[in-house]
């Protein structure tokens, strides 16, 4: 008989789904309620997507954005400029 298995968390390319709807819901909760039409809610989560992988720095991303991430992983190259201490050349 085999045992059961715990299923992997549900993931949205890569990322874990609880993480991206925790983030998402105090912003729809305030940020939508004026909205009159589903294209007025898509565009506000079109803002909040752009937003969060462009302008929201993560300390678990090595205080990148998630986009700026993905490049620093997939090119090596730290896309910050990291200040030389005084002296140093």
């Amino acid at each position: 008989m085999m045992g059961l298995r715990s299923s992997p968390k549900p993931t949205l390319q890569g990322c874990n789904i609880s993480v991206v709807a925790g983030t998402l819901q105090p912003f729809i909760l305030l940020d939508i309620s004026d909205c009159k039409t589903v294209k007025e809610i898509q565009e506000k989560v079109m803002d909040w997507t752009d937003y969060y992988n462009n302008e929201r720095y993560q300390w678990g991303l090595a205080k990148l954005a998630p986009r700026e991430y993905y490049t620093y992983v997939t090119t090596g190259k730290y896309p910050l400029e990291i200040p030389k201490p005084k002296g140093f050349r």
